[in-house]
């Protein structure tokens, strides 16, 4: 069922992600999923002044399209989940058998992604201070891509070392630039 259901949640919104509808890291704790979902369903519901006049995954970046041009150089649009999205977000990574069933599927989508890519050559080289945060928690960083779309790379590619990001809305790609730090 949640194999079923994640392809169908990638089919209506190809760039998000479980984590990326509640704006959260995959390493979130339960509590931080549960506060992530009152949040996200105070942001996406209808009736709320906020989710009219702004793509809600963009809430916690400025609070303008023209805030975020000014900063991105690009606006970027985001998709707006809808509540059976951000519902169907919560009840799967508030259970830990759904939820380590959803990060298996992720991480092969992921792979089969990177392993397309695989063969792309890099539009350009951008360095990874030219990204911006999507979110307080700067677990996915954004660049936008002259399609309209933007590079995303998470936390998880950064510690995977993958620097080949494709773009959300069309089949560019660029190299971006940095170096793995080992914490000690």
């Amino acid at each position: 069922m949640g194999r079923s259901f994640h392809h169908q949640i990638l089919a209506q919104h190809p760039t998000l992600t479980y984590y990326e509808i509640l704006s959260i890291p995959q390493t979130a704790s339960s509590a931080d999923v549960k506060a992530a979902y009152h949040r996200a369903l105070l942001l996406y519901h209808p009736d709320k002044a906020l989710s009219k006049t702004l793509s809600p995954l963009a809430a916690s970046q400025p609070r303008s399209a023209q805030d975020r041009e000014s900063l991105t150089g690009s606006r970027i649009d985001l998709p707006t989940p809808t509540i059976d999205e951000v519902q169907q977000a919560y009840t799967t990574l508030s259970d830990s058998l759904l939820r380590k069933n959803y990060d298996g599927n992720l991480k092969r989508s992921l792979s089969d992604a990177s392993a397309q890519r695989g063969s792309q050559r890099p539009a350009e080289v951008v360095s990874l201070e030219e990204f911006v945060p999507l979110d307080e928690d700067a677990a996915i960083l954004v660049y936008p891509c002259r399609c309209g779309e933007s590079f995303r790379i998470s936390e998880e590619q950064l510690e995977a070392d993958v620097h080949l990001i494709g773009c959300n809305g069309c089949s560019e790609a660029v190299w971006v630039g940095y170096e793995a730090v080992e914490e000690e």
